[in-house]
């Protein structure tokens, strides 16, 4: 036995001398590039009191060699300019091999359940791993505490042409703030904001019904170019159904609509 496992070490150092050969990034450490790359290209942050309103980046470093600045840039801002970063460089101190960047936003308790997104990218490239990430895709939510409400009635007026008892819920955080959880199908929720009578809602939402099990290239089917207002006990939404994945849209002017419990809407 130990005579096959000294043969597999051999064969496996083989291997890698072998990688390295061909491969000259394997085991160079080149000294102008310091080798960066975010965790992942997703990053995603439930905000909670305690975070002192900011959440933080992290940015890694292969290559730890002499202290270095990373100049990072905002790609797209889709947080209505409340996200700010503290700097636009990530700082790394001689021997560092993982630097933060906060990113600043204001009272915690201004925030309802909106869902909030930015991009930031590395400014110079040359600096990224050749295997590292250097976008990263930056969702943040407040951290709700769900309370159950009811029972309303989704009318599916224009997509199903159907009716099923639906739970509603709201938080405790934010009590405008409303969540029809699995509405569709399961893992997917519909959710909105009902504030002196103005509803807010995403603009387009996924159903997580699929066109065709058969054919997954079709994709979903959403509801797209959302608008909501209240009628009574009801929310309701008037949008196109579309299905994304292959850019075809089925029309606008459709209808969905939930009827909350007599006399939470006030």
């Amino acid at each position: 036995m130990k005579k096959i496992f000294y043969l597999i070490l051999i064969a496996g150092a083989f291997l890698f001398a072998s990688s390295c050969q061909r491969d000259g990034a394997l085991y160079e450490m080149p000294d102008n590039c310091a080798l960066v790359s975010f965790p992942s290209d997703v990053a995603k942050f439930s905000m909670v009191s305690s975070d002192g309103n900011k959440i933080t980046l992290l940015l890694n470093r292969g290559n730890t060699k002499g202290a270095v600045s990373i100049p990072i840039t905002v790609v797209e801002d889709k947080t209505d300019g409340l996200f700010k970063p503290a700097k636009n460089t990530f700082d790394f101190a001689d021997g560092e091999a993982v630097a933060t960047l906060d990113i600043k936003y204001p009272d915690i308790n201004q925030f309802g359940g909106e869902t909030y997104e930015m991009t930031i990218a590395i400014e110079d490239e040359s600096q990224v791993s050749p295997a590292g990430y250097s976008e990263v895709e930056i969702t943040a939510q407040r951290q709700l505490t769900y309370k159950l409400v009811g029972s309303g009635t989704f009318y599916s007026i224009s997509f199903f042409e159907d009716k099923w008892e639906q739970d509603v819920y709201t938080t405790v955080e934010a009590p405008d703030y409303y969540i029809l959880p699995d509405c569709y199908s399961e893992g997917y929720d519909v959710s909105f904001t009902v504030k002196n009578g103005v509803v807010t809602i995403a603009e387009n939402i996924d159903t997580g019904v699929m066109y065709d099990p058969d054919q997954p290239g079709y994709g979903t089917f959403w509801l797209t170019g959302c608008t909501a207002v209240v009628d009574g006990d009801a929310v309701v939404i008037t949008c196109h159904i579309s299905l994304p994945a292959i850019d075809y849209d089925f029309g606008g002017g459709m209808t969905e609509a939930f009827e909350f419990p007599a006399g939470v809407l006030k």
